[in-house]
């Protein structure tokens, strides 16, 4: 689960990252869980932040649109790897509620 600063600095590299900080620990964060990447469109270019297809998927899940913003690191994705992107991350979200003790307990109760 993202902490309000993550799903902050995750809405920023979709839609801003220019301005994210690379060295911030909820960067850190999203690269270990491999929501976003720093990507070099050219040799000797310094790196800068863009979504993964994790990252695109999570945020297209909650109804985020990535695909008109240059920042994601999936530039030029067909739109089926985008709905294959999110389709994954709905899984991933389904597959974790399922397993979530609060869903369990909701269970028992329908």
């Amino acid at each position: 689960m993202l902490t309000p600063h993550e799903f902050s600095t995750l809405l920023l590299v979709a839609h801003a990252p220019q301005h994210v900080d690379c060295f911030s620990p909820d960067f850190d964060a999203l690269v270990a869980q491999s929501f976003v990447e720093l990507v070099s469109d050219t040799p000797g270019e310094a790196p800068h932040p863009a979504l993964t297809l994790q990252g695109c998927g999570l945020l297209a899940r909650i109804g985020v649109d990535t695909s008109r913003h240059p920042s994601t690191g999936v530039q030029g994705a067909s739109r089926e790897v985008r709905r294959l992107a999110a389709r994954s991350a709905a899984r991933q979200c389904e597959t974790i509620s399922r397993r979530s003790p609060l869903f369990a307990n909701e269970a028992r109760y329908t």
